[in-house]
């Protein structure tokens, strides 16, 4: 087993022993959930809530709070002050900044990158923490401000790994943050105050959790929690076989207690709407099993019909209008996007990636090197046959030029598939166009709609 298969299966063993300590009546004063896998942080949170406290008792009894209270000390006067009725107390501070140090940017960061097209939001909430941590402010970066920070600042800021690349990535989650209107300011700074309410005792009953994304094992506050309550890390797995293969565990687990199972075609749409990422998976199994109540099997029809047309559905179909140059099509789920309140950088960037996608698609193809690549197989095939392929020429490559074999599988297979309707130089074209209205978009005062309908109607010329 590796040493990360051992640490899932130690952080398992922790949370039902939690689980079992307090259904005996047994509550540490102090839980503290971390880690990138927030589904099952959630599911962790709502299972320790119910077994600590009844329904009814919550109204009185359960406080949530986002991000680190501004007004540290009424909070501390709240947790230090008994109940009115017997009983426990429990807050909760979700998305805390108490355990980050310098040496969790690193961390913040790659959380930033790793969610900067799937779950903007996230990525700009870490964005704005790695800023509040470092002494820098959105000011200080928007408007091309970013490129006049030396790059000594940004590697001591950074470190090295990340420092690369951050011409790639900087500009866009600037954009974002303005787009979601992210604030950050520094956090109150809780931690000194934290230590002495654990170091001095709270009232009997008084349960604290906390939950964040990345922690400094080395900070007070941090020690101070492992040692009067209990820690549990959820770190997803880093490779894309793991992921994938603890997706699809956790997934045919949950249709299993229900007597219910995917069939392939159904495996493919789900692919296909939710990226397989883990989240939103699971949340689509909860509604098919409800959906398919009095059937064993769930097919491809009752994830089209239950999930329905999702952000990157219409993604995929304004993509789909752009190949098949159909632009009444294409303008239509442009402003399909523009209703489900997407940011026009946000579609720029998407549309960006399909493009490049499609180009790098049409590259390896063209280099004669994936041989086992054939435009009508189905995506099972693709899977065993040439997808192994494609991950041993990155291999041998170092990696160099293979953009396309670090995405999903899926992402590959349909890229690969669809290449074959550009020519190589209307994609480099495409690219160019792209490049041209990302640049007009944040130097100009143009109207970005405008500018978008412009760049589609010139795409599917």
């Amino acid at each position: 087993m590796t040493a990360r298969g051992e640490k899932k299966d130690q952080a398992e063993g922790t949370i039902h022993k939690t689980f079992r300590e307090i259904e005996k009546g047994k509550a540490h004063p102090c839980y503290l959930l971390y880690g990138d896998e927030d589904y099952l942080i959630e599911e962790a949170l709502k299972k320790i809530i119910d077994l600590l406290l009844p329904e009814k008792a919550r109204e009185f009894s359960l406080f949530v709070m986002e991000g680190d209270p501004v007004e540290a000390q009424d909070v501390y006067s709240d947790i230090l002050t008994p109940p009115l009725l017997p009983g426990r107390k429990v807050f909760v501070f979700k998305n805390t900044r108490l355990f980050y140090s310098r040496s969790t940017a690193p961390e913040l960061i790659r959380r930033v990158v790793d969610n900067l097209d799937t779950h903007p939001p996230i990525a700009a909430r870490s964005f704005m923490a790695f800023l509040s941590m470092v002494g820098w402010s959105l000011d200080d970066l928007r408007d091309g401000g970013w490129a006049k920070i030396s790059d000594e600042d940004w590697e001591k800021a950074l470190g090295e790994d990340m420092d690369g690349d951050r011409e790639r990535w900087v500009p866009r989650i600037v954009d974002v943050c303005l787009a979601h209107s992210s604030s950050g300011g520094g956090p109150a700074d809780m931690a000194r105050g934290m230590e002495e309410i654990i170091s001095g005792g709270m009232p009997d009953g008084h349960v604290l959790i906390f939950i964040a994304d990345t922690v400094d094992k080395r900070k007070k506050v941090f020690k101070m929690v492992a040692d009067c309550g209990v820690v549990i890390p959820f770190v997803k797995a880093r490779g894309e076989a793991q992921q994938k293969r603890m997706l699809v565990d956790n997934v045919e687990a949950f249709l299993s207690e229900r007597g219910k199972r995917l069939s392939p075609g159904a495996w493919e749409a789900l692919g296909r709407k939710t990226g397989f990422r883990f989240r939103e998976s699971v949340e689509a199994m909860e509604l098919l099993a409800t959906y398919c109540a009095d059937r064993a099997l769930i097919e491809e029809k009752d994830i089209e019909e239950v999930i329905g047309k999702t952000r990157e559905d219409t993604v995929f179909e304004l993509i789909s209008a752009i190949l098949e140059k159909d632009l009444n099509k294409a303008l239509t789920n442009l402003k399909d996007l523009f209703r489900q309140g997407v940011h026009h950088l946000m579609i720029l960037t998407m549309v960006s990636r399909e493009i490049r996608l499609l180009l790098h698609g049409k590259i390896v193809l063209a280099s004669g090197r994936l041989r086992s690549f054939r435009p009508d197989m189905d995506y099972g095939q693709f899977s065993t046959q040439a997808y192994p392929r494609l991950k041993e020429m990155a291999a041998e490559t170092g990696g160099e030029g293979l953009f396309l074999a670090n995405q999903h599988p899926f992402v590959i297979y349909n890229a690969l598939r669809n290449s074959g309707k550009f020519s190589q130089a209307r994609l480099i074209r495409h690219v160019d166009q792209l490049v041209a209205t990302d640049v007009a978009m944040k130097s100009t005062g143009r109207d970005p709609r405008l500018m978008l309908e412009r760049l589609i109607i010139d795409l599917c010329r």
